[in-house]
């Protein structure tokens, strides 16, 4: 198995057709279908099912694509690092949490490259538990993110501020003049949630478990700014940490009652490179 082999298998199952994939990439129809034929016989597995439009996968072909992708992205994450080292890049690949974008980049960020304007940022922004991953695969440098009880092994992290989850309402919303949102206020109420693997909303589900409620959920996505909106709209009830909520005009950030705070920290893989420009950028964590 070559990495060769496997693009060439990424890229006709992103197509699903054999001369379309060898288009795309600038090779042959063969090469494309010799890779594939050669990976079924070294594993001894059918990959593919061809049919009149292209291909279909194998339940074997889903598996491997699932991994020839991931095996892909570190060899491509290896690539970038070594690179990196070697003409001493000033470049730092950060992971951020969609839940606290809002605040990351103007507070942490661009006050960073406000004092360092030869050193780039190059941000992703997912779950915290998607960072993790790419961190330990060596597709970032570094992650900002919010976690409750302790981080996984092989990380090591520079705290930075706990996060509070705060219930936000529109200011004419029934609920705007509370002083703490506890779990039966909640019963009734639409509610807007970030999907699933996202820490506040495993939070939110666990406060309104504790208290034997299902949570009424009206719409669910990774796109904080959508939620904001239907909050804006009165069209739902909304989760954030305090620091974004109070950066926005027309929503009112409520304790909830007994919710622990998330630490905040910047997570690096331990015994990973450390560059010059991370450097400088763990340093204004510190200070900030």
């Amino acid at each position: 198995m070559t990495l060769q082999q496997l693009y060439y298998f990424v890229s006709a199952c992103r197509y699903e057709n054999i001369s379309h994939a060898a288009e795309s990439i600038g090779i042959s129809q063969p090469s494309v279908s010799t890779a594939i034929k050669s990976l079924e016989e070294e594993f001894e597995v059918r990959l593919i099912k061809r049919n009149q439009s292209g291909f279909a996968l194998t339940e074997e072909g889903e598996l491997f694509l699932e991994l020839a992708t991931s095996l892909l992205d570190h060899a491509y994450g290896i690539t970038d690092t070594m690179i990196n080292m070697s003409k001493k890049k000033n470049i730092i690949r950060l992971g951020i949490t969609s839940t606290t974008v809002d605040f990351v980049l103007p507070e942490i960020i661009d006050s960073f490259l406000d004092k360092n304007s030869d050193i780039e940022i190059s941000t992703k922004s997912a779950s915290g538990v998607s960072l993790l991953n790419d961190l330990s695969n060596d597709l970032l440098d570094a992650a900002l993110v919010p976690y409750v009880e302790s981080l996984p092994t092989g990380f090591t992290e520079i705290p930075i501020d706990d996060l509070e989850i705060v219930c936000c309402v529109n200011t004419d919303h029934p609920l705007a003049s509370e002083k703490v949102i506890t779990a039966e206020h909640l019963k009734d109420e639409a509610l807007a949630l970030p999907v699933s693997w996202y820490l506040i909303t495993q939070q939110m589900n666990e406060f309104l478990a504790g208290k034997g409620i299902e949570p009424r959920v009206m719409h669910q996505t990774n796109d904080i700014a959508a939620i904001k909106s239907l909050i804006m709209k009165k069209r739902a009830i909304g989760f954030l940490y305090r620091q974004v909520a109070e950066m926005n005009e027309g929503i009112v950030a409520i304790p909830l009652e007994n919710v622990i705070p998330s630490h905040f920290s910047l997570v690096l893989k331990k015994k990973g490179y450390i560059s010059e420009a991370m450097k400088l950028f763990i340093k204004h964590i510190k200070e900030l």
